[in-house]
């Protein structure tokens, strides 16, 4: 007689019992494993939704603001920057529609019902937001290869032209990418209820999307930014070799790469370690050995996979704050613009309160002496 736990990507579990005495009797053992386990969901169901709050709060407000600096700041609209505005828009998405609802499945401790149209839209939105952002990342790589290979031509290729529409290239071919995600996920009849893949070759589907949606572009970025560490160091001595004006256009083009790549490689990382513990659980899960490890260690294990996933798509703008200088300039400029809009606020509401008073003190010392 065994538990098993049903930890599908929504995480609504399905404990059902098994074995030829389970009708009558459950042993010590399973009875206090049951019991961890729905303490363990009563624990959850209260805070995941706070943790998914404050990513919803930080997450919106951050990405806002990465948005918004981007689009008013014309020194800002550079090819790379329109790439990062392409993640955050996908970050922002994933926020606002995602986030909500996965909070409202621990709430309702894992007892919601979705419907067959938001659950795939659920499930499919989460894929493809996630590879959005890491194929912007690997776009931003490629081009800066394209700028180290020939940099006296950079400025002619990687225009924010070719940013724009290389971003319509990533949306559109992720959306076809992740298309057979919205046709097998579907809503469950059975006592779960639950939002998961019904295809049989279940585990076929879930590599293959891991594969293509994160693995695929992570590895090409980490080729891309050793190529273009190599090219660099491989220059230095090239570099001093040239005329003075060409040597000082190369020289700038490397110190922007290389700040660049900074910034590339911190978000890059940080994508990786959050995203690959959740999706290597999305993988187990698909697979028949789930069905043999503890059903406990599990069902926490994919709840707090969950949490570093989706903690991601607030940690970029902070990120960008602490390795950028142009970002962090943007933001303390935005957030000193907001206050002194304030501030001239409050102190016109002031003047026009005093105006109005005075205004009222002589009309009525005009009606004292009328």
């Amino acid at each position: 007689m065994n538990i098993v736990l049903d930890v599908n990507q929504s995480y609504r579990p399905n404990v059902s019992l098994n074995g030829s005495n389970s009708k009558y009797s459950l042993n010590l053992e399973v009875q206090r494993e049951i019991a961890l386990y729905f303490s363990l969901a009563e624990l959850f169901s209260v805070l995941c939704p706070i943790i998914f709050g404050c990513f919803l709060l930080v997450g919106v407000i951050g990405n806002g603001m990465v948005i918004y600096v981007i689009l008013a700041n014309k020194y800002l609209r550079t090819c790379p920057n329109m790439l990062f505005l392409n993640l955050a828009i996908a970050d922002m998405l994933f926020l606002v529609f995602c986030v909500p609802l996965q909070s409202a499945f621990y709430i309702k401790r894992f007892d919601l019902t979705l419907g067959e149209p938001l659950c795939k839209l659920f499930k499919y939105t989460i894929f493809v937001t996630m590879s959005v952002s890491a194929y912007s990342l690997m776009i931003i790589c490629v081009f800066r290869c394209i700028a180290v290979a020939f940099p006296l031509h950079a400025s002619r290729i990687l225009t924010k032209r070719y940013a724009l529409v290389a971003s319509a290239a990533i949306w559109l071919s992720m959306a076809i990418v992740n298309s057979p995600l919205a046709l097998y996920y579907t809503e469950s009849n059975n006592s779960t209820g639950a939002c998961t893949i019904t295809y049989h070759h279940k585990d076929t589907i879930t590599s293959i999307t891991v594969g293509v949606d994160f693995l695929l572009p992570i590895v090409i970025c980490f080729v891309g930014t050793t190529f273009i560490i190599t090219a660099l160091r491989r220059n230095r001595g090239v570099i001093r070799e040239m005329e003075n004006e060409t040597m000082e256009r190369i020289e700038t083009s490397r110190r922007s790469t290389r700040k660049l790549v900074i910034l590339v490689v911190s978000v890059a990382v940080v994508f990786f370690v959050f995203w690959a513990p959740f999706l290597i659980i999305s993988v187990l899960n698909a697979l028949p050995i789930v069905g043999t490890m503890d059903t406990i260690t599990i069902f926490v294990a994919s709840v707090t996979a969950q949490i570093l996933a989706f903690s991601n798509s607030c940690v970029n703008p902070i990120i960008y704050n602490f390795v950028s200088t142009d970002f962090r300039r943007a933001f303390r400029r935005a957030i000193q613009c907001r206050f002194s809009r304030m501030r001239q606020s409050h102190q016109s509401s002031a003047e026009t309160t005093r105006s109005d008073i005075l205004l009222r003190e002589r009309t009525l010392i005009k009606k004292s002496f009328a």
